[in-house]
């Protein structure tokens, strides 16, 4: 683990024990497949939900299942929840704002359903990307 990992969890959960900060890492955050400012901001979001290191495999936990249970979902459901969550990564200053969801060309068509393009964020400017 890297110099700048270890220095951010120290920062956000410091009562974290050396011998479990590998495993808490890869079950709570995206490491090691990313970068020091990513795992810092993942894990300042977590902080800001708690204090406890161990409650953050039940908020991670509950995340997934939430996630799980949207497989499912209409796109016009996972469209919002997709631009709830990137709105939330905006205020938080981890990306740039999402369209809303009336922006896209495919918001009201009623093929999205099926359309592997729908809701495609290039999908904004009124033509229909499955029609190139």
């Amino acid at each position: 683990m890297c110099i700048k990992c270890v220095e951010a969890l120290a920062e956000t959960f410091p009562d974290v024990p050396e011998n479990e900060a590998g495993d808490f890492l890869m079950s709570c955050t995206a490491f090691p497949c990313c970068d020091p400012e990513t795992l810092l901001a993942q894990l300042k979001a977590l902080r800001a939900q708690t204090s406890d290191y161990k409650a953050c495999y039940r908020i991670v936990e509950d995340e997934m299942e939430r996630q799980s249970k949207m497989l499912h979902a209409s796109p016009k459901t996972l469209l919002t929840l997709y631009l709830t969550s990137a709105r939330a990564s905006v205020a938080m200053g981890l990306s740039k704002t999402p369209p809303r969801p009336e922006a896209f060309t495919c918001f009201d068509c009623v093929s999205a359903s099926a359309c592997e393009h729908a809701f495609d964020l290039y999908n904004t400017n009124n033509e229909c990307l499955a029609e190139k």
